[in-house]
Parts: structure tokens; C-alpha cells; sequence
């Protein structure tokens, strides 16, 4: 049983300067190299010009939406073709991806270090058999991003401490070769259970045979795939694996069998948890599978204590950031009730302080 679930949300990558939702789209529309991007926001929407900032108001879940719709319906758009469509989801991934490899390439692990050697600390406790087979966090991550997945195994490797998944993953070929998640506790390692509801950029699958490949960073820095890569499966002769990444849809995918899985252990560690610690999460209504999640998990059984680390910190809420900040509240209260416990800091001040993650 988890006493703690953390929940991590677009802010708490924002200290390593990942794109966060709202200015995704207008980073991968800036790229020079992504003509074909920008060549399907004029189309769709009708702008005459390469005018990025113009396109970029336009919602990432309206584009996406958009073309998972006709996708799923096999249907057509005037001026797209059926497998012009295929062919421009695939090109917004692959510029979602290259951004993500390219901030990865320059991550820096200082404001992320205290955190994670106390996440492999308290996993390992006294590093006993019953320590071993204990279950005493999880974290559930909502970012593609790999920095919790490689800073648990930059710290942890050599004590014993992994990253589970909660799902079989294969090592990516190229990859270094790693327990797969679900046979880790039998191996006599500490999992750290890091439940991804939207994929990875590490993470590939197989359209023919299912499989699930991850990627494992070495010293160089978090793993990331290569946009321009292309990965075969190891059993499937001839045949791409694809990035399994959830993209910001109203329309999500969730079928796969690995992220059943993990959806699943996420809801089960909700329901268990005493504690649940939300970071840099604005808890959007659109994101209603994990409102779901949540539903299920507390319906019918004593509440447990949450507490929200929200950016900005007081000193930093000019009126117009203190409305935002204030309509983050108010869904949290909302759902949860009046007696949630909010932190006002920034993510660096969460990652530093041990107050506001394990001793409350």
C-alpha cells in the first residue's frame, strides 16, 4: 500500500525547461525545419501566411482532435486526403518529439538532484527483505518527458533501485539491457514505480507484435528518441516501432495493453494512498480520463489527505496570474472538497524542500 502518490504535472519539468502545454505548439511551429507543421495549421484553419504566432492560438487539442477524428472515422477533409491526414498527425508528432529530444539533450540535473537520491533513499529504507518487497510510493507522471526515469536510474542502479514502468518493457535495441518492469520485485530490486498515463518519449511499440520498448539513458543524459530514428522490432522482422506518446486529444487512445496497465496501477495506488501530492498540475476539466481515475479510486472510502504545489509563489502573482492561480484552486476544491492543502511555491522550492513532499 502507497503512502504517497505524487502526481506530476507540466510544472514540475519546467525547472529543465520542457515546453509546457500552452507554448508546445508555438515551439515546434517556430523550428525552421517544420514547413510541414505549419503547412497543416494553414490548411486546417484557414491562415494565408506562415504567421506562427497566429497559428499558435490556435488550442493543441483542437488540432489533434481534428485529425484523430477523421482518423477514427476514416473519413476525409477537403484538401486532405485520407493518408494525407495519417501523414500530418505523424508530422506533428515527430516535431513534438525532436523538441523534446533537443531540450532533453541540454537538461540539467542540479535542481532535480536532492529530490531523487531522497526518492532512491526512502525506497530502499533499511534495505531489508521486508524494505525490498514494500510498496511505500509511487509516482504518477502526466509529462513525456524522461527526466523522473533517468534520474531514478542515475542514483539508484548501483544500490539497486530501478524504475518500474508497471508494464513489460523490452530494451529498445541499442538500449542497455534492463530487468523488464514487471519481473523486477522477483529479481530482488527496489522499483520505483513511475506510472506514465501518456507515454513516453522513450517508449516505442510494435504494431505488429505489441511489444513495448524503452529506452534507457546512459551518462549522456535522459533518454530520448531520435525524431528522424527509425527503431525495427526485434522479433518483427521489417517492421517500424512507433512512439507511444498520447497526444493532447479529446479523442485519447488508451487502448494499448501496456497503458491499461498502467492506467490500472495508477488507480489502485489511488485508491490505497494515504497522501496524494499533486506538483505543477492545473488539473484541466479536459482531462477527464484521469478525473475519472480519481472518481473511482475515492468514491465509497475515507479521503485522503491531498495537497497542491501550485505556481506562482505569492510574491510572484501580479492580478492577472492570481485570477489563473485562483481557477486552478477552484477545481481542486471542487473535486476534492474545501479541505485541500495548498503549497504557492515554484517547482525548484518543491524539489529542494523535504517539508513539502514527505514530512506532513
Amino acid at each position: 500500500m502507497p503512502d504517497t502518490v505524487f502526481v506530476f504535472g507540466a510544472g514540475f519539468s519546467a525547472p529543465a525547461d520542457m515546453p509546457i502545454a500552452r507554448n508546445l505548439m508555438r515551439e515546434v511551429l517556430r523550428r525552421p525545419d517544420e514547413k510541414a507543421v505549419r503547412a497543416t495549421y494553414r490548411s486546417l484553419f484557414g491562415h494565408s501566411h506562415d504567421g506562427v504566432e497566429e497559428m499558435a492560438d490556435i488550442p493543441m487539442e483542437d488540432v489533434f482532435t481534428v485529425l484523430d477524428r477523421a482518423i477514427r472515422g476514416r473519413e476525409a477533409i477537403r484538401g486532405f486526403a485520407r493518408e494525407q491526414i495519417e501523414s500530418a498527425r505523424a508530422e506533428l508528432v515527430r516535431g513534438i518529439l525532436a523538441l523534446f529530444a533537443e531540450r532533453l539533450a541540454a537538461f540539467d540535473e542540479r535542481p532535480y538532484r536532492a529530490f531523487f537520491e531522497e526518492v532512491v533513499a526512502r525506497r530502499l529504507g533499511d534495505g531489508s527483505p521486508a524494505a525490498q518487497s514494500a510498496d511505500p510510493f509511487s509516482i504518477i507522471s502526466l509529462n513525456w518527458d524522461t527526466i523522473p526515469d533517468w534520474l531514478v536510474d542515475r542514483y539508484g542502479t548501483q544500490r539497486g533501485v530501478a524504475v518500474d514502468y508497471a508494464c513489460y518493457d523490452d530494451a529498445a535495441p541499442g538500449s542497455p539491457h534492463h530487468v523488464p518492469s514487471l519481473m523486477l520485485k522477483a529479481k530482488g530490486c527496489f522499483n520505483v514505480k513511475l506510472l506514465k498515463l501518456h507515454g513516453s518519449v522513450n517508449w516505442l511499440l510494435c504494431p505488429s507484435c505489441s511489444r513495448l520498448y524503452s529506452i534507457r539513458g546512459g551518462d549522456e543524459g535522459p533518454p530520448r528518441l531520435d525524431a528522424e530514428e527509425r527503431v525495427e522490432c526485434a522479433h518483427c522482422e521489417g517492421v517500424e516501432t512507433e512512439a507511444l506518446i498520447v497526444t493532447p486529444t479529446l479523442l485519447k487512445d488508451l487502448r494499448p495493453v501496456h497503458l491499461a496497465s498502467v492506467w490500472h496501477q495508477a488507480m489502485v495506488d489511488l485508491q490505497e494512498a494515504r497522501r496524494i501530492v499533486f506538483v505543477g498540475y492545473s488539473f484541466p476539466t479536459s482531462d477527464f480520463e484521469l478525473r475519472y481515475v480519481l472518481l473511482k479510486a475515492l468514491t465509497g472510502r475515507q479521503r485522503p489527505a491531498v495537497r497542491v504545489v501550485l505556481y506562482p509563489p505569492d510574491e510572484k502573482c501580479d492580478p492577472r496570474r492570481k485570477v489563473l492561480r485562483e481557477l486552478k484552486e477552484e477545481r481542486y476544491r471542487s473535486f476534492f472538497g474545501r479541505d485541500v492543502e495548498f503549497a504557492f511555491v515554484d517547482a525548484e522550492t518543491f524539489l529542494e524542500r523535504a517539508d513539502l513532499a514527505w514530512e506532513w
